[in-house]
């Protein structure tokens, strides 16, 4: 499914790119150079992309995307994003390799002389969305169908700021337990816990005086 991105910073052709986090104006999603420790969803295709280009892009991906190498690759090399966007070799199980290289390439040169261009192929699914997440975190505010009582109850400080924010006053729940008197007499008008023994002897207590009445 196709969707449209926003760019923040210059993204040169054929780089990583990955979500900021935040939306434009628009609910657009603003995309940006995938650096170490980012997971790509994209790359920037050719010519690049400018600094606030509005841009059609795919969600998911292709399975097969070309880039541009930042260092020596291998045909098998695992993959995930260096510097400023270019594909680089990470190790066998590393949480950010997203790809395996299909080329050999080798990276930039001192002189300005690009990455050759290499073809990775998606190792997992990458998706797309809007709004923080992935990595980063996630404020009360930004899930979108959340009500005020649901998040004054997720950033709730404590126990009792939680049962404030839903109504709840400041019980706990841990009910003062009853007497043998207020049992027997029925007297107690608020909400309270009853421990076994003292039920039981109400219920031996009452049993004795049906007996008794009966007379038997």
């Amino acid at each position: 499914m196709r969707t449209t991105v926003n760019i923040s910073g210059a993204a040169p052709a054929r780089r990583f790119l990955t979500p900021t986090g935040a939306t434009d104006d628009n609910g657009r999603a603003v995309l940006t150079l995938a650096g170490p420790g980012d997971i790509p969803v994209g790359t920037s295709g050719a010519p690049g992309l400018d600094d606030g280009d509005v841009t059609p892009f795919e969600v998911g991906g292709r399975p097969v995307w070309t880039v541009e190498a930042g260092g020596a690759l291998d045909p098998g090399a695992f993959v995930g994003a260096g510097t400023d966007g270019r594909a680089v070799a990470v190790a066998d199980g590393d949480p950010y390799a997203v790809a395996m290289c299909l080329d050999s390439g080798t990276g930039p040169d001192e002189d300005g002389t690009p990455g050759s261009l290499v073809r990775v192929a998606l190792l997992r699914t990458v998706a797309l969305t809007t709004g923080t997440g992935g990595g980063g975190s996630v404020s009360a505010e930004d899930i979108t169908d959340s009500t005020e009582v649901g998040r004054n109850v997720l950033t709730a400080e404590n126990g009792a700021a939680a049962r404030s924010a839903i109504g709840a006053g400041t019980s706990s729940q841990n009910l003062t337990a009853m007497t043998a008197a207020e049992v027997e007499t029925g007297t107690s008008t608020t909400a309270r816990a009853i421990n076994a023994e003292v039920l039981a002897a109400e219920i031996d207590r009452r049993i004795a005086e049906a007996l008794a009445a009966g007379g038997s």
